[in-house]
């Protein structure tokens, strides 16, 4: 796992969010999507996100693995 799909991101951007509204979460999201790809942090394929990062990606699949960050069970 080395990304996100959209639509479990935007899930859970709306749900940490703390915008008023719902219009005001979709543009915080919209940002967000537009900040992480211009910065070149994650990249897009099919509406997955990928991250770029060397590091979270290693962390990202410990935390799958139910490993923690010294790849430990």
């Amino acid at each position: 796992f080395l990304g996100v799909h959209i639509d479990e991101w935007r899930k859970t951007f709306y749900a940490k969010h703390t915008g008023d509204t719902t219009e005001a979460k979709q543009k915080a999201f919209q940002r967000a999507r537009k900040d992480v790809t211009d910065n070149g942090m994650m990249t897009v394929q099919d509406d997955v996100y990928l991250t770029r990062d060397e590091k979270l990606q290693v962390t990202i699949m410990k935390k799958a693995d139910g490993q923690d960050i010294a790849g430990q069970p």
